[in-house]
């Protein structure tokens, strides 16, 4: 359908899809790290935000020099990105439905916490 042009359009937006959302990934490990595990800290927020932002300059110098390329299928690259991007979302919500996550909760009626 795009020939070469698709080709390249396909191979950019899923590499590029994968290595943002790699970094969202790694922003919040690196954070964590650098916080001692606390998700609290002003720090970790600062971490993932700045990554954010860095994200977000990339994204947009990407797509000022990919707009008039004549070796890339927009069209392509455009549904590869959001192909990608729809497919994490739905891999991060089962993986948020299906965690199990202790709960440690005492009820007012309960004999045992004493």
């Amino acid at each position: 359908m795009g020939g070469t042009p698709g080709l390249w359009g396909g191979l950019l937006g899923s590499v590029l899809a994968f290595a943002f959302l790699a970094l969202t990934a790694g922003s919040m490990l690196l954070g964590r790290r650098l916080t001692t595990d606390d998700p609290n800290s002003p720090l970790f927020y600062g971490v993932v935000l700045a990554v954010w932002l860095v994200k977000l300059i990339v994204f947009f110098l990407f797509m000022y020099w990919l707009r008039d390329q004549p070796w890339l299928d927009a069209w392509v690259f455009f549904f590869t990105v959001i192909a990608a991007v729809l497919g994490s979302l739905i891999v991060d919500g089962f993986a948020f439905v299906k965690a199990r996550t202790p709960i440690d909760v005492t009820l007012p009626d309960d004999e045992s916490a004493g």
